[in-house]
This record gives C-alpha cells, sequence and structure tokens, in this order.
C-alpha cells in the first residue's frame, strides 16, 4: 500500500546534528574527553531520530480486501482492518480514520465534523514482522453506503519530539451498506396479480402445464397437444389433459425521485415503504421487478431490475435502496413507463412511488387499458398504504 509521508519535526534539529558535529571536532582537538563523549551521544541521539522517521512506516503494510458488509439500522458488526510492519516497530502511535456517520462507533470517543463525517482515533502498535486486526465496534445509524473517505496514521519518535504522518492514498476498499427502514404497508387484494405462472389456487383462468391431474372427454375446441392418446385408447374415445389451476403473483415496483425540478423530499418515506413491500415479496415468494429512474448505463437509460424471487432478488433490489441519494442523476420519469411498455416488461400489477405529472398519467392511463393494475404509494404518519390510481376523466 502507498503511504503519504510528512514529517512534523523540531526545526533545530538539524541545525543541533550540525553544532554537535562541530563540538566533537573541537573537544577531540582541545583534548576535552569528557565533553567528546557527551557531544558523541548528542550526535547518536539526532542520527537515531533521523534514521527512525526516514524508515518508520516505509514497510507497514495495510490488507486492503475487497469487503462489504451488510446491516440493517441498530444492528450491530464490527469493522476490520488488518496490518502487517515489515519493517521498523511502531509504538505509541495512533490510527484515525474518517468516515460517513452511516454507522457510528459503539463505547468509543469520536468527534462528528461539520460535514457528518465520523472521526475515530484509537491507539495502533506493531512490532517488527507482526501481523495484527483491529477491529471497530459499529451500529448502523442509517440508510446508506459507508465507506472510508481517510485513513491516517500518526507516529511519535521514540527518542523525542516530533511526529511522522502517514495517509493512505488509495481508496479502502471495505464497506458497510446499511439498508433502508421499514414502514409498514397496508396492502389490499388489489395486490393479488393473475397471470400465467406455478403458484396453486382452487379456481383460475390459468393452467400449470407441468401438472395434470386427470382427463375429461374431448369437447370441440381443444387443443391438439393436449389429448391424452393412452387414456383416449383405454376409454375408447377422445381424453383431454385437465391441469390444476394456478396463477403467478408478480410485481413491478417504480420509484419515480422527481419532484419538479429535485430530487423529492419524500425519499426517506418511499424508500422504507419499497424496502416493506420488498420483504413481503420475498416471504411470500412473490415475483417481482423494480425500475428507478436513475441514470444507468445497460440496456435501459434507468435503473431496471429484472423479475425474480427469493433471497437473491430481495437483497439486489435493498441494495439499490440503500445507495438511493439526493445527489443522483435522474431521467424523466416518462421515459422509464415508455421503455416498460414498449420492451413489454409491464406484469398485472404495477406499484407506483412517488410523485407523476399530467403526461405521465397519459401514459398509465393506456397501461390501464392494456389491463394493468396500477397502485399507487400514499404516505401516512405511521404507515403507508396501496391504494388504486384514479385514472384521468
Amino acid at each position: 500500500m502507498k503511504w503519504n509521508r510528512h514529517v512534523v519535526d523540531d526545526r533545530y534539529h538539524d541545525f543541533s546534528q550540525y553544532l554537535s558535529v562541530l563540538l566533537i571536532i573541537l573537544s577531540f582537538i582541545l583534548e576535552y574527553y569528557t565533553a567528546l563523549t557527551v557531544f558523541s551521544v548528542c550526535f547518536i541521539y539526532f542520527r537515531l531520530h533521523h534514521y527512525y522517521f526516514t524508515q518508520a512506516g516505509k514497510k507497514l503494510i495495510f490488507k486492503n480486501t475487497i469487503q462489504r458488509t451488510r446491516l440493517n439500522v441498530e444492528d450491530q458488526e464490527k469493522w476490520r482492518f488488518e496490518f502487517e510492519n515489515e519493517g521498523l516497530p511502531i509504538f505509541g502511535a495512533h490510527l484515525k480514520i474518517t468516515f460517513s456517520n452511516i454507522v457510528e462507533p459503539i463505547g468509543l470517543h469520536y468527534d462528528v465534523d461539520h460535514h457528518d463525517k465520523v472521526e475515530l482515533t484509537f491507539p495502533f502498535q506493531l512490532s517488527r514482522n507482526e501481523k495484527k486486526v483491529f477491529t471497530i465496534p459499529i451500529e448502523g445509524k442509517r440508510r446508506g453506503l459507508c465507506r472510508i473517505s481517510k485513513m491516517e496514521l500518526e507516529i511519535p519518535h521514540l527518542f523525542g519530539n516530533g511526529k511522522l504522518n502517514l495517509t493512505l492514498t488509495q481508496p479502502v476498499h471495505s464497506s458497510i451498506l446499511v439498508f433502508p427502514k421499514v414502514k409498514p404497508v397496508e396492502i389490499g387484494n388489489e395486490t393479488i396479480a393473475l397471470g400465467d405462472g406455478d403458484l396453486p389456487i382452487q379456481t383460475s383462468l390459468y393452467q400449470n402445464r407441468f401438472q395434470p391431474v386427470g382427463t375429461r372427454n374431448y369437447v370441440y375446441g381443444d387443443q391438439f397437444k393436449d389429448i391424452h392418446w393412452k387414456a383416449s385408447a383405454r376409454m375408447q374415445t377422445l381424453q383431454t389433459k385437465v391441469f390444476a389451476p394456478s396463477t403467478k403473483k408478480e410485481w413491478l415496483i417504480s420509484l419515480n425521485l422527481n419532484e419538479h425540478y429535485s430530487i423529492t423530499r419524500r425519499l426517506e418515506d418511499l424508500t422504507k415503504e419499497i424496502a416493506f413491500l420488498i420483504h413481503k415479496a420475498v416471504k411470500e415468494d412473490t415475483h417481482f421487478s423494480l425500475a428507478i429512474n436513475i441514470r444507468s448505463q445497460g440496456a435501459f437509460p434507468f435503473y431496471y431490475l429484472a423479475s425474480g424471487n427469493g433471497v437473491t432478488q430481495g437483497q439486489t433490489a435493498l441494495e439499490v435502496l440503500s445507495t438511493l441519494s439526493t445527489d443522483d442523476s435522474t431521467v424523466p420519469y416518462g421515459i422509464v413507463l415508455q421503455q416498460l411498455s414498449i420492451q413489454k416488461l409491464l406484469p398485472p400489477t404495477m406499484i407506483h412511488g412517488g410523485s407523476i405529472s399530467q403526461n405521465e398519467e397519459q401514459l398509465m392511463q393506456r397501461m390501464s387499458y392494456d389491463g394493468v393494475e396500477v397502485l399507487m404509494i400514499e404516505d401516512g404518519e405511521e404507515k403507508g398504504a396501496l391504494i388504486p390510481w384514479k385514472q384521468i376523466s
């Protein structure tokens, strides 16, 4: 690892070193051996002082491994930093790290600057050829991605005044991701999407073609591929396969960050409510996709998480919610709705969060005409609610 070195030393040290050499010479010429011994010790002291500052920390290695820890708000964890010292011993030093207040240390004194950055300083010492892991107990405080913005090591001199400051010049790859809090959302029966899937249900317009449950007499209009030939031969009349009724729960969660000419002031509430919907979808094994109008590189100019289900799908969606910021660059929400409609990525149920303009309402009206059930996230003080979108009259 590369460290930027800065020596804070007494400005008279170099002068004192040259003066001690001059006094050693004079003492030797004048045969003042006691003074010669004293000045020689002073010269050795100054040389050791200089040598330590030029060599200390040169072979200090920070194991900058890529690591991301995931937490919920109020969860506790230990942040680990591994160092190895292959050079001169380091004693009495202090390591100072700076990071955002998304997480806060537990049981340790720290300062918070005017940029809401946490500055934590703790003792640091390493002998020669020693490896050591330093741990910091932390607690998640709010949604976001926490990274180390600065790491600085202050090494005092072993024999006198002065100090050496080492500042890490490379980014620290270890980070902590704090998922958003969950705000309950009331969900009615309107959110049960009907589609072709494999979820068993008592009655449905759709069937699970991988689960035949019997046969019935053939009627005009039955597909040729559905004829059960063995049963037909046994019954001496055409028999048609009967499949188990099934459906598929699927949501599209769509978030508009724009509000007039800035990021919506409801950002925190919306992330909490959408986090609740994601947790519910994972718990009930509901398929869902996620679209957010932040700029992204890929097949779409906005962020789109393809439809899926399970824990991995939920974790990916929550990670995106955790990193949303008022500094994000956005695209017009109408582009999101148009692209989803053109690419036929609209499931039976669409859940919309955020504000909506008149042009975007017209796009939603077209979706509704195509059979998409559009629901809106309505804010409340303690919990939100999903309500049917009111079409344009």
